[in-house]
This record gives C-alpha cells, structure tokens and sequence, in this order.
C-alpha cells in the first residue's frame, strides 16, 4: 500500500477539531512515506487549514444517491491503493469507489442510536425523517468496505456494524501533541477554576451535572464555552468562541471537564477531541466514561471518571490533589498521533492485501 485518498464530508471551513485531526493524520501517513490526498464535500468553498480538494455540496439527496462523477474522476485519476472515508450517511460515489478500490471506513459514534436520541430530544418531524433515512441507507456505506475503524473499541465490536463488515478493529482519537504548547500554570490563586467546552443541546455533554456542582460548591468558579445561559457567582457562560478567545479563558483555569454524561447515548466508551486539547495544554481532566486510551494501562492520577454514584467528596479530593498538576507530553503517548496511526495504517495495509488477494 502506498496511496491513500481520504474521502469525507465535513464544514472544514471551521477548523474545528474533526478538521484539526484529520490534518494530523494526514501528515503522520505522509511522514511514514505515504502518498496521501484528501478529497472532501463541503457547504461552501473557502479556506481551510486542511489542504484538500473541496466539492461543493449539491444537497443531501443528491450527494448521497447519486454518484458525484467529479469527485469520482479525480478520485479514480489518483489510483488510490485506499480510500478511507470518514462515515456520515449513504455516499453512492463511495460505493462506486469500493468495486475498484479497497474502502476502510472510520467510525465516530453509534449512529442509530444518536440520531434516535435526537428525536427524544427535539422531537420534530425532521428528526424522525433522518432517523429513519439513516436506518434505512446506512448499510450501504457499511457493506461495501473492506474494514472498518471504531475511535473505541466499543464502537468497533457494536453489532449494528459488524453485522455488515466483521472485519474491525479500534484506533483511538489523537493529536499531533507538538502542536499543543503546555499552557497551564499554577497560579496559586485562592479560586479553583473549572474549564467546559461544549455544544448547545447535546444530552451527553452532562452540562446538567456542572450546573448542579456549581450550586452546591459555591468555593469553585466554573466557566462554560459553547454554551449560552445566566451567570450566576460561580458559573459564567460565554457562548462561542475562536480558538484564541477561549485559549485566554482555559489559561486562567485549574481543571478541565469533559462529556460527563455518554450513557445516554448508550456508551460507556469515548475519546473526545476536546479532553485530547486539554490533556495536550496540560490539565487534569474529569471525564464521565472509560477513555480508550487509557484503558488498557489504567487511568492516570490525573483524569477521574465521574458517574452518578460519584461523592462530591470524592470530587474535591481529585480537585485538591490535582489543582497544581500540569500533565506532561511524555505522558501521553497512547493519544499521540505518531502512535495512534501506526496501528491505523497497519490495519489499512491489511485491508488492502485482504482487497487485493
């Protein structure tokens, strides 16, 4: 194998962390000497920091039904030995693809069951229509791929996804950690300062439960980004910001806190972009599920799983041992890109030589 097309829909105009993760991989795979080049449908065309050749899209229905013949062309004209496609809903041109070219799709949740939860939450018409769009077109995706890549093990073993490919294995989510400078400092400020990031109505984020520690430890400052509400003397909401705006408000914090509720989306495995940028900056992180790549060596001191069952004792205790703790680089190999693409390319040059036999 020596040539690899990544195929994906994604708003890579925003930078965010799916764009930022799939730039590191792309460079990793480059710098173990492959030939890499990413083909991407996007809602406009406009600048990115991922180097890509960008589709604009034609609506959801025709780029998921019909072959896009343009980005079949340039696809077929690079003669991938891989197509690795990011998975979103049923993509004709990817099925197209997979009856010349070996396809590894990577998974990032478990689909059905988020978008069932979405029509619990919203409870509109449009909901239920791409549920059951989802249901019904998904395993076309699925079928004609050689392999599959859950960012969790769980993911990777769920039966809504093997019983279309049995062929899985899981890499977990990871970053090119050189660019992520250590930025906390131990300030020894009298306030303990909570850091969140998150989206406005996601269930799983558990902002539910921050809101809840804020009015019961009044001696904590708690600062949410992403996600709008009334301050209050302890908890202060700010809404969106760009990457430097909340970097100035993570510097001024203590711990960080990640998604605290994934049960109800049915998990009890995750690897969050975001709890990989706040480990990378330094900081202990309170995280509500088994993080996969600390699973199989134990967690560290410096993240704690918290769940329902979870003392607020308990809570300040972590707090306290790790309010001056900076995580370091050297110990987070198991979420550095360099380590976590080796396993991933591996598996791609055994889909390939099982694709090619």
């Amino acid at each position: 194998m020596k040539k690899i097309a990544y195929f994906l829909s994604h708003d890579i105009t925003k930078n965010d962390g799916v764009t930022k993760k799939i730039n590191s991989q792309v460079d990793v795979w480059k710098d173990k000497g492959f030939i890499v080049k990413v083909f991407c449908i996007v809602p406009r065309i406009s600048s990115s920091l991922l180097n890509c050749e960008k589709y604009e899209t034609l609506g959801g229905v025709k780029d998921r039904l019909f072959v896009r013949d343009d980005i079949y062309g340039d696809i077929d004209l690079f003669k991938p030995d891989v197509v690795y496609y990011r998975n979103g809903m049923r993509n004709s041109t990817l099925k197209k693809l997979s009856k010349k070219y070996c396809v590894v799709t990577e998974l990032n949740t478990l689909d059905l069951i988020e978008a069932k939860l979405s029509i619990f939450n919203n409870r509109t018409f449009v909901s239920i229509l791409r549920y059951l769009a989802l249901f019904i077109l998904r395993r076309g995706n699925l079928k004609c791929s050689t392999g599959l890549v859950g960012v969790t093990k769980e993911i990777s073993n769920h039966p809504s996804y093997i019983k279309y490919c049995t062929n899985t294995t899981y890499s977990t989510n990871s970053l090119d950690l050189k660019k992520y400078p250590t930025l906390k400092e131990n300030n020894n400020i009298k306030k303990i300062n909570f850091f969140f990031m998150g989206t406005p109505n996601q269930p799983w984020h558990g902002v539910d439960f921050i809101e809840n520690w804020a009015r019961q430890l009044p001696q904590y400052h708690f600062h949410l980004v992403g996600i709008d509400g009334i301050n209050t003397k302890n908890i202060f909401y700010y809404g969106y910001l760009n990457q430097a705006q909340y970097l100035d408000v993570l510097s001024s914090c203590d711990i960080c806190i990640g998604s605290l509720a994934m049960f109800r989306n049915k998990l009890t495995e995750a690897s969050p972009l975001k709890v990989r940028e706040y480990l990378a900056y330094g900081y202990p992180t309170i995280i509500g599920y088994n993080d996969t790549a600390f699973i199989e060596n134990g967690s560290p001191n410096w993240l704690f799983k918290y769940d329902e069952t979870t003392s607020l004792k308990e809570l300040c205790e972590f707090v306290n041992l790790n309010k001056n703790v900076i995580v370091k680089h050297s110990e987070l190999e198991s979420i550095s890109s360099f380590y976590v693409e080796t396993k991933r390319v591996e598996f791609m040059n055994d889909c390939y030589s099982r694709f090619s036999s």
